[in-house]
């Protein structure tokens, strides 16, 4: 409906002008034209309508049909420019296809955005590396990078211009000669991609490029009118750098150096699975050179340094922002020593394998007592960094999703009689403190005494009026042998004289020395991704339940992993100074300075070592442990665990799990899954050790999962302590130290 015209306005144009002569042609025009855009800003009639009841009383003007058709062709002709102007394309014919301006305005910004990629320069990923004693090195390279130029190319953009009329059987002709790849494989991958239901934004056509094939291809992107490259490549061809990292220790350290994949992760991925990697980003922001996808490790060290091995990218055009490659990570691992324990292991675990399959997981630890180096930590499954696809794929051989968790550190178990000595030295180190509560003195004395019970253990009543009962291994009772000692108590592992022990302690003090001494439930500066730091909960839960600190003190009722369970045993080989274990030696930075975990804000900081133990419960509790391998059990014949020119001190741990009963297996109404597991002869098998007794330079401590599964007379003297010797041995020899024995 057309605007009324103002009155007087209509009049005095009347009075002083003429109306124009008009021919039929011009005036169909004009009404055509008026009619057009009518129906074109139909919806835009409201808002008009609205502007004219506010502005009319203002201004005092009408509005003509004539201004409706200067309006729409204005701002058609506004449109046109400012596209010509962004696109900067002479081609009139495709000025009248508005759709076409639109596609063409899309692909010059992919192109822009194409070349401002290939301009940023993706730093280098840093290398890990291990020491070598023999060579002499600390720089012995158990990773490696490589930069790889790779051909890419857009589906979406090759399909609109298949749509304009670019013939893909001549596209794939010239790709041909170029990378030297038959025609027809270009011709069905090119068509693959553009013909999926869903065409993708991104596709590879050629992984590697060599420097010849580089050169052809950037004289084809660039853009040109030359009737020969008339197909506009670089609308929707692309070369981009990418990093490809390998490992040539192959499963050497595997677990606890992670995997980098072969492929480039999302910005988004990262930020969703990848928390260890967002500070690379962020920095990468905050210098411009942020990129759609970056390269990231997964699980181990791979993926706990991601921000520090991954560096940060640079502009290749500008000298002003210089590239930071990915830092250098030291390891504190030593080759030959690491190899040497995974041989070890390897064989352990075939001896252990029974009817039932092999040990379900096993760890070896070596540790520096004097500096906390971790000088080997070996776990099992493990896998090759190289083919880590083929170990998530269930149609493959090496199918094992286990392999790539870190047994060491990761896995958290009972960790059984290993646990007693330190009970007896927590409890040693309280009667020493002079500790008083409600007017006992708290702990026991060196000469401690005990007189054990009858097979059926040691009684608790519950509140409830229900007496529950302690027992040793077998139900075995010691009345026989008359009093016994702490010595005895540790060389047997006598868990009702545990019991007595930590009846004289109190729930309350243990609780401080199990978190805060040991450190049972903390971190270790050696964690890595996914590790769960053991459970420790059941402490505080039962500090009013005598039994249950009955059950702490042997090793049962909280979890820790073997890397926590090594650590504990720090203060009793160093007189009673805990060092914190440490798997990283420095960090080399692009720029050549060192951080060697000095400083408050570095990502390898260590604690200072602090004595936690006196030197006299230290030493006692040491003293104890020595009988374990020298002496046997009960004293008859010595341990496998017994070294031939060394004197050690040790402990064996043979814990009940609670863990689901293997397929096919059910479990009474009236059993626990803990007895279940114990009838079925499941348990987790643990030795920890030091040497050489008097002064000991090296704790070892090797653990296997569910060894000899079926076999319910199943020790832990019998299937670590053999494993122990062969890794303490070569490992105190290796490193040159005197001989005691």
């Amino acid at each position: 409906m057309p605007y009324k015209k103002n009155k007087k306005i209509q009049k005095r144009v009347s009075q002083f002008e003429q109306p124009k002569q008009e021919n039929r042609a011009f005036t169909f025009s004009k009404k055509f034209g008026l009619w057009f855009f009518k129906i074109l800003f139909l919806p835009l009639f409201p808002v008009f309508w609205l502007l004219k009841l506010i502005f009319n009383p203002i201004f005092k003007y009408s509005y003509s049909s004539d201004l409706f058709i200067r309006l729409g062709f204005g701002l058609l002709f506004v449109s046109i420019l400012f596209q010509l102007a962004q696109l900067q394309i002479p081609v009139f014919s495709d000025f009248i296809n508005t759709n076409t301006v639109l596609e063409r305005f899309s692909l010059q910004t992919a192109q822009k955005q194409a070349r401002v990629s290939r301009s940023i320069s993706i730093a280098r990923r840093g290398q890990i590396f291990v020491q070598d004693q023999n060579q002499g090195t600390d720089s012995i390279p158990v990773t490696s990078s490589r930069m790889e130029n790779s051909l890419f190319f857009d589906p979406k953009n090759l399909l609109a211009q298949v749509e304009r009329g670019v013939d893909l059987e001549e596209v794939s002709k010239e790709l041909s000669g170029v990378l030297n790849i038959s025609r027809r494989q270009i011709f069905e991958r090119l068509k693959n991609e553009i013909e999926k239901e869903n065409v993708s934004s991104y596709a590879i056509l050629e992984s590697s490029l060599n420097d010849e094939q580089l050169s052809k291809l950037e004289y084809l992107r660039k853009p040109s009118s030359e009737p020969n490259r008339k197909y506009r490549f670089n609308f929707w061809l692309g070369v981009e750098q990418k990093q490809r990292r390998s490992y040539p220790e192959k499963e050497l350290l595997a677990a606890t150096i992670g995997y980098t994949p072969n492929y480039m992760v999302t910005r988004k991925e990262v930020q969703e699975r990848f928390q260890q990697c967002l500070d690379m980003i962020k920095k990468n922001q905050a210098r411009s050179t942020d990129t759609l996808e970056y390269l990231v490790g997964s699980y181990g060290l791979e993926q706990k340094f991601c921000t520090e091995l991954g560096g940060v990218n640079g502009f290749e055009y500008d000298d002003k922002v210089q590239r930071e490659d990915g830092s250098d990570i030291y390891l504190t691992i030593d080759k030959n020593v690491q190899k040497k324990a995974e041989e070890i292991l390897k064989q352990a675990v075939i001896e252990n394998t029974g009817s039932q399959g092999p040990p379900k997981d096993g760890a070896i630890v070596v540790l520096e007592t004097k500096t906390g180096k971790i000088r080997a930590m070996a776990s099992y499954p493990t896998f090759d960094p190289n083919n880590y696809q083929e170990y998530w794929d269930t149609n493959s051989e090496l199918y094992n999703p286990a392999a790539f968790r870190n047994v060491v550190t990761s896995v958290d178990y009972d960790p059984g009689s290993v646990m007693k000595p330190l009970t007896l030295a927590a409890a040693l180190n309280v009667y020493q403190r002079n500790v008083i509560e409600n007017g006992q003195r708290k702990g026991i004395l060196p000469t401690f005494p005990f007189n054990d019970y009858d097979s059926k253990g040691k009684p608790y009543q519950e509140l409830n009026g229900n007496i529950k009962y302690i027992r040793n291994a077998n139900s075995i009772s010691y009345q026989s042998y008359g009093t016994v000692g702490l010595k005895e108590c540790i060389r047997d592992s006598i868990n009702t004289c545990i019991a007595d022990i930590v009846d004289k302690t109190g729930a309350r003090q243990l609780n401080s020395y199990f978190k805060d001494v040991f450190k049972f439930g903390k971190p270790t500066t050696a964690s890595l991704p996914g590790d769960g730091n053991g459970t420790v909960s059941p402490f505080d839960k039962n500090i009013t339940c005598p039994i249950c600190y009955a059950n702490f003190g042997f090793g049962q009722g909280f979890t820790a992993s073997p890397l926590q369970i090594t650590r504990a045993y720090m203060p009793i080989a160093n007189r009673g100074r805990m060092v914190e274990p440490y798997l990283v030696e420095k960090i080399k930075k692009y720029d050549g300075s060192i951080d060697d975990g000095s400083s408050l804000d570095s990502p390898i900081r260590r604690e200072a070592s602090r004595q936690v133990l006196t030197e006299l419960a230290a030493n006692n509790t040491l003293d104890y442990m020595k009988s374990v391998p020298e002496d046997g059990y009960l004293g008859f014949t010595p341990s496998s665990a017994r070294l031939d020119n060394y004197i050690s001190a040790g402990k064996t741990g043979t814990s009940e799990v609670s863990r689901p009963l293997p397929d096919g297996k059910t479990c009474p109404a009236d059993m626990s899954l803990q007895g279940c597991n114990t009838a079925l002869g499941i348990y987790d098998h643990t030795y920890v050790g030091m040497a050489p007794y008097r002064d000991p330079q090296y704790i070892v401590l090797v653990k296997l999962s569910e060894p000899k599964r079926g076999d319910v007379n199943n020790f832990s003297s019998s299937t670590v302590g053999k494993p122990f010797k062969e890794i303490m041995t070569y490992t105190l020899e290796y490193y040159g130290v005197s001989k005691d024995r």
